[in-house]
């Protein structure tokens, strides 16, 4: 859970209006967020990572002010007419492709805002960027440049120079990487790149090297009224939704949102990848929600005009259409997937506080299920007879399990990520085997089990049943020895089992055979074959039984 610091002071100054901490407390509650320490004026606050747009205190006083009906208009954005940025795609396809911006105009800013501004750039790079990776976040004083024509192109290094941030002298694009802080700890994202990203005007003045670092030119101050944001990554749904977070954020300061369109060059054509919010649909993602899933899910019958006034106060367009509503949620809004998102946005706005509890018309009794009942007591019982439980992977490798198929047809996966790992596993004894030759070294005897679910395709049906196994590994490890384990365990729990003596592939011929409740078959017991330890490095004697606990064929056991 991530936790910024922020001043009491600022946020009332924001939302012009005085908190006690128990209102602030109160509110913070709404937005699932909670006060963690308080220094004088200063505090602390941890907050959930679904709502990165509130890990600032601008954020926090726009989302405040919706829920206290103190905001003075809806949020309105237009597409720039003054600036316009040109992706050179081609050039820049293999680094960072994508670029998304806006442009605040007549913000109002003082030390407290601009430090908040920096501290919600960092705190965005820290939660959610991957290092950077996923994105990275420039903010510039636009007053500083000349030209509104702007590039996002990219270069070879040793065409790129500048003064970069914090810095009083011109380096290249090496000496940045290995001069800087930020250089020093995100050049590995241009590790072998034949091109850099590189974002200037058309006049040559350089605004930044995304991902690394901006430039001192651009340099936020207390004076600074016309702020652009930039946002570089791999993905443009993500740099829009983050650019326009950070202009929504930063507007709060008094300013007017624009976006600027960007138009892209690729193949010798341009094509336009306009920002513009509420003008396109593009822009927006879209829900349609009848009043009665609400009612559903929060117990309150709201009318359709209540409903689009709550969703009004959360940045959501709406509209009425057969009585349903069309909810057009903000890109920026990075949390709402799902209706059900969108219904935790009406029950906040509308107050928890206010919702009254109620019990419920019906209600059932709860109980465990069988499986866990069984799982259960299939521990208890191999761990007081003295076995230690393991626990592996369901993925294997065919390799690994060629020996204990037991004559079903595995389930194999399309495009494993590891290439070794390509099957589900047909039995638990398989990984157990691969544990022990791990282990093998270990002071004998071994004896250890596992419960879990096992794999397998019958006539290319999909079959899955929850098995329990168990082996000793000893100089001496018999049919006999694990039998008697095996009689314990179905005494232990209450079942009727019966051996009967079968050939089979991994089993020494007459030193096992399958195991039975009445006429069904629920698994097999015997000593490993030598020739399969051996080809597992294990040169000591193993005995073992596998059952199968619970599939939808096995509904006679209880507990």
């Amino acid at each position: 859970m991530p936790t910024i610091k922020v001043k009491k002071s600022h946020i009332e100054k924001l939302l012009t209006k005085k908190l006690e901490f128990e209102e602030l407390d109160f509110l913070l509650f709404n937005f699932k967020g909670e006060i963690e320490n308080v220094m004088n004026d200063e505090i602390e606050i941890e907050l959930s990572t679904d709502r990165l747009d509130l890990l600032c205190a601008s954020g926090l006083a726009r989302a405040f002010r919706s829920f206290l009906n103190l905001r003075k208009q809806p949020l309105i954005i237009k597409e720039d007419k003054d600036f316009k940025i040109f992706n050179d795609y081609t050039s820049i396809r293999d680094v960072r492709p994508y670029i998304a911006s806006y442009i605040v105009r007549n913000v109002k800013l003082d030390t407290d805002a601009v430090m908040d501004i920096i501290a919600f750039q960092e705190k965005l790079h820290e939660v959610a960027s991957r290092e950077r990776k996923r994105f990275a976040v420039g903010l510039h004083d636009v007053s500083k440049i000349r030209s509104h024509e702007l590039i996002y192109a990219g270069l070879p290094p040793d065409q790129i120079s500048f003064v970069p941030l914090g810095n009083e002298r011109n380096m290249g694009a090496k000496e940045i990487l290995k001069e800087t802080q930020q250089g020093k700890e995100y050049g590995k994202l241009l590790a072998g790149k034949d091109r850099y990203p590189l974002f200037y005007s058309k006049n040559n003045e350089i605004l930044s090297m995304p991902p690394i670092i901006n430039s001192e030119l651009t340099k936020l101050t207390d004076s600074t009224t016309t702020i652009l944001i930039d946002v570089t990554g791999d993905s443009f749904e993500t740099v829009k939704a983050i650019a326009q977070m950070l202009a929504v954020n930063i507007a709060e300061y008094g300013g007017e949102i624009s976006s600027i369109p960007i138009l892209c060059k690729e193949n010798e054509g341009l094509h336009t990848q306009s920002l513009t919010e509420f003008s396109y649909k593009s822009e927006f993602n879209e829900f349609r929600l009848d009043p009665s899933e609400v009612e559903s899910v929060l117990g309150l019958k709201i009318s359709p005009e209540n409903l689009t006034t709550l969703l009004e106060k959360c940045d959501f367009k709406t509209l009425l259409r057969d009585h349903e509503l069309i909810v057009q949620v903000p890109r920026y809004r990075l949390d709402v997937l799902h209706k059900v998102d969108i219904i935790e946005d009406i029950a906040i706005m509308y107050g928890y506080h206010k919702i009254e509890p109620e019990y419920p018309r019906h209600y059932t009794r709860g109980k465990l299920h069988p499986l866990t009942l069984i799982l259960r007591a299939s521990r208890n019982s191999l761990s007081s007879l003295g076995f230690v439980e393991v626990n592996n992977f369901m993925l294997a490798s065919e390799r690994e399990i060629e020996d204990f198929t037991f004559g079903f047809e595995p389930i194999r996966i399309n495009n494993p990520k590891p290439e070794e790992l390509n099957v589900l596993r047909t039995s638990i004894i398989s990984k157990l085997l691969s544990f022990l030759s791990k282990n093998k070294n270990k002071p004998k005897p071994i004896k250890i089990f596992e419960t879990g679910g096992v794999c397998y395709s019958i006539k290319n049906v999909y079959k899955q049943s929850f098995n329990v196994a168990a082996l000793i590994c000893d100089n001496i490890a018999t049919l006999a020895d694990i039998k008697s384990y095996l009689n314990q365990f179905a005494l232990d729990l209450g079942l009727n089992i019966e051996f009967r003596e079968r050939k089979m592939d991994c089993i020494i011929p007459k030193r096992g055979g399958k195991v039975f409740i009445g006429d069904s078959e629920i698994g097999v017991i015997g000593e490993i074959k030598p020739e399969i330890l051996l080809k597992r490095n294990i040169e000591y004697p193993v005995a073992f039984f596998e059952l199968r606990l619970f599939d939808s064929d096995l509904t006679k056991l209880t507990f």
